[in-house]
């Protein structure tokens, strides 16, 4: 896994300029590098050079980690995001056009001061149009002596949290639907114990889990191939391949 405050930005104290792509060259030929995860990419910084790293590499696993906030260029301007909702947009298109079996992790602020119901509502008919197969909401935090902090109105607590959690029923509504298409496809899964792993669908700690029905014998650590059976919310259920479980 790869991230940092802005993983986009690597290279620029070493080569002058953002050079990710670069690294990925470099990792792609380290062996025993299976599964190379990229996490908090700005958006404004993912552009053609850095999808085709992460096609010619194929340790670089088809998923991406990229924070942004909300899909109304009012609001993306007054967080100071420099980028707007139209070249959001087009940059989506081009992820899933380019990147075959793109999983798409995001991040999401409501109750930005000024943030109206129009606007929270454009934002959740986004997520209805662009398959984020996981997301984080993160309510806005006053914080005295910033720009934000002055702008009016100021969005109450107990609507910032009717707005997360109107997100996510339709984030899991959308979740749910997707995740009973990959029903009867197999992938390689990272054993995480306790009964549970992970594809390279799902980053550890923040994503959602696969679920095995049928975990005795399985090694920690170890990679197996499994099928998908089900579905329990945000998680998958599978069931591992009987043939090729650790011994």
């Amino acid at each position: 896994m790869i991230v940092a405050e802005d993983t986009t930005a690597w290279g620029e104290d070493l080569f002058g300029e953002p050079s990710l792509p670069r690294l990925l060259d470099s990792l792609g030929d380290v062996e025993g590098l299976d599964w190379i995860r990229l996490m908090y990419v700005f958006p404004q910084r993912v552009d053609q050079t850095l999808i085709d790293a992460m096609n010619r590499n194929p340790r670089v696993i088809p998923y991406l980690d990229m924070p942004i906030q909300h899909s109304e260029t009012r609001l993306l301007e007054l967080m100071n995001r420099r980028i707007s909702g139209d070249t959001l947009r087009q940059l989506l298109d081009t992820l899933f056009e380019s990147i075959d079996g793109l999983v798409l992790r995001s991040s999401l602020i409501l109750g930005f001061p000024t943030e109206t119901d129009l606007e929270w509502e454009a934002l959740r008919q986004f997520l209805c149009t662009y398959e984020f197969a996981h997301i984080g909401c993160f309510a806005y935090s006053h914080e005295r002596e910033t720009k934000s902090a002055r702008l009016e109105p100021q969005i109450p607590p107990d609507i910032i949290e009717a707005r997360i959690q109107g997100i996510m029923d339709t984030q899991l509504s959308l979740v749910t639907k997707r995740n009973q298409s990959l029903i009867g496809r197999q992938f390689e899964m990272v054993v995480d114990g306790d009964g549970v792993g992970r594809s390279y669908r799902e980053a550890p700690d923040v994503d959602g889990n696969m679920i095995i029905l049928n975990p005795d014998g399985l090694v920690t650590g170890t990679v197996i191939p499994v099928t998908v059976v089900g579905v329990d919310g945000w998680d998958l259920i599978v069931e591992a391949n009987t043939s090729q479980k650790n011994p």
